[in-house]
């Protein structure tokens, strides 16, 4: 409990001095100290993880180093981790402020989640059980149009599911059980509401240069029309001349509002999108895979595969099996 006290106490001063992953890191040290559980960060840019120690942003106890030794079911955990899967999560959960459980298996890869609430930055926490049988929590942040990363509390073992791998039975009894504060029942999301209060205006701002704003998740911003622009026309080349004329502003300065609001360049943007509907096109047909490049805006299949690569740390055929299973 000091440990946390204590760095609340200096984070007005840690805002000032340090950098992003200098605040984040001893954050979710000092809450999972607090809480008794390994708390991590996981950003929206997974290229982010090496500015971290590895307690920091992964999974780090004996069961979830047992599943990630096999190469097939590190990919799923990739994948159930990455941020277009919470994304869909967050996009598929009851209206916002609601407080009904909720179960969804329409993610590729994702067992199930349970909807636990909505918190004051418009994100939504919830608990999921991932392929391997453990739930976590999975507690969102999001600026006015952009998800940013997600806070990320476990695992235990869930109530709902057994393990799913009975070789590593010896490490799924090390898993603790849930804590009755912590479950569905409890009030943990208003709980962690004011424990995370500290520092997520500072990841919001540190990322985007703006403050969060209360109230809904939403998409009113100074460069909606340009993301709008980007989901109708993905498949075709996009300017940045053109994005900024429909937001009225000239190309150097939507070049630098945009990537406040999004938290990622232009181009950064387009490549996401374009990816993100490759993801659901291998998902959900069997469009063969230079299609699915073209279709999602790639005039390259190789140029798509090593950005996929990049990005998803597996290459689309990989990705395409493993939702296939999932």
């Amino acid at each position: 409990m000091q440990y946390y006290a204590d760095f609340c106490s200096n984070i007005s001063y840690m805002s000032a001095v340090s950098t992003y992953s200098q605040i984040v890191e001893p954050f979710v040290t000092a809450l999972s100290s607090l809480i008794g559980v390994q708390v991590l960060w996981k950003d929206n840019d997974s290229a982010a993880d090496s500015q971290f120690t590895e307690d920091a942003c992964r999974h780090t106890c004996p069961f979830c180093r047992s599943v990630k030794s096999n190469r097939l079911r590190l990919s799923r955990c990739m994948i159930e981790d990455g941020r277009n899967q919470i994304i869909r999560m967050i996009q598929n959960s009851p209206e916002q402020g609601s407080h009904k459980n909720h179960h969804t298996n329409e993610s590729p890869g994702t067992s199930g989640f349970r909807y636990q609430g909505s918190n004051a930055k418009g994100t939504l926490g919830f608990y999921r059980t991932c392929h391997s049988g453990v739930m976590d929590y999975v507690y969102p942040v999001t600026n006015q149009i952009r998800y940013l990363g997600a806070f990320f509390l476990g695992p235990w073992k869930s109530p709902d599911h057994g393990l799913s791998y009975p070789q590593l039975n010896r490490e799924y009894q090390q898993v603790p059980s849930v804590p009755d504060a912590f479950g569905p029942s409890g009030d943990f999301s208003c709980t962690l509401d004011r424990l995370l209060a500290p520092v997520v205006q500072l990841i919001i701002l540190k990322k985007t240069g703006t403050a969060a704003v209360s109230g809904s998740y939403t998409r009113e911003s100074k460069v909606n029309n340009a993301v709008e622009y980007i989901q109708s026309s993905y498949d075709q080349q996009i300017r940045a001349d053109q994005a900024a004329a429909l937001c009225n502003l000239s190309t150097s300065r939507f070049l630098h509002v945009f990537k406040a609001e999004t938290g990622l360049s232009f181009s950064g943007f387009i490549l996401d999108f374009r990816l993100q509907r490759a993801k659901e096109l291998l998902s959900h047909t069997n469009m063969p895979i230079e299609q699915v490049a073209w279709q999602a805006g790639f005039a390259s299949r190789t140029y798509f595969a090593r950005m996929f690569r990049c990005m998803a740390g597996i290459s689309p055929r990989e990705y395409r099996g493993i939702s296939a299973r999932g």
